[in-house]
């Protein structure tokens, strides 16, 4: 059928699109885009504080997160960068000392941001999303 595709097309397109953004040429190019990926952890704060009879909170646990950050350096010191990251945890709800997990939570964030080293291997980052 026209239009339609399976998933093992989708997977070699992704494939190729990868391999084709990771070959970098010898020479820097004033406008070469770097593709990252990173691995972290994600802790979040209550979502949910009630008191019906007794008071509980509903927060995730901590989770493991994917992140795949795009940057583009620009004139000057700063770097544009774009970031797509993606954490998913179990949903734990804390009661009168127990805790109880009540299903998952997933989490996916967009960030446009500048950046800026500040010295080898330290960096700031200004951002939103």
């Amino acid at each position: 059928m026209v239009g339609r595709s399976d998933g093992r097309t989708v997977g070699r397109l992704c494939a190729a699109v990868v391999v084709l953004l990771s070959v970098s040429p010898t020479v820097r190019l004033s406008s070469q885009v770097s593709l990252r990926f990173s691995l972290g952890a994600r802790y979040s704060t209550t979502l949910v504080h009630d008191s019906i009879v007794v008071p509980f909170d509903l927060r995730p646990a901590v989770a493991p997160t994917l992140a795949l950050s795009v940057r583009d350096n620009l004139r000057g010191p700063w770097t544009g960068d774009a970031t797509l990251d993606l954490s998913a945890a179990k949903l734990k709800r804390y009661e009168s000392g127990t805790t109880t997990e009540t299903g998952s939570f997933t989490a996916i964030a967009f960030t446009l941001g500048l950046r800026r080293e500040l010295t080898d291997g330290v960096g700031a980052r200004l951002g939103f999303g």
